[in-house]
């Protein structure tokens, strides 16, 4: 497990992206897609993030998307007991073009 802004995590792939702030005062981190997805109008997936923490027993992780995005997220809590990889489900809601 890596401890990097404060949170412990551990990268289940060697090129997986790690959780940062974009900005020193932003309240929570980044996380990205380990993977590439194609995701079709008024359809949604599950996304793998390759990676997992090691939440506190008094913590909870929260998944939100950022203001600005394109796309809505499956935001939600993720538990202390969870040990599996963290997927975050991304609904693409525009029409085709």
């Amino acid at each position: 497990m890596t401890d990097e802004t404060h949170l412990r995590f551990a990268c289940l792939d060697p090129d997986v992206r790690r959780p940062a702030r974009k900005h020193p005062t932003d309240a929570g981190v980044d996380i990205y897609a380990n993977e590439t997805v194609t995701i079709p109008p008024f359809s949604a997936a599950r996304v793998r993030t390759g990676l997992m923490f090691d939440i506190r027993p008094d913590f909870m992780l929260l998944a939100k998307p950022k203001s600005g995005s394109d796309f809505l997220l499956g935001a939600g809590v993720i538990d202390p007991g969870y040990q599996g990889e963290i997927l975050i489900k991304v609904v693409n809601y525009t029409p085709a073009p």
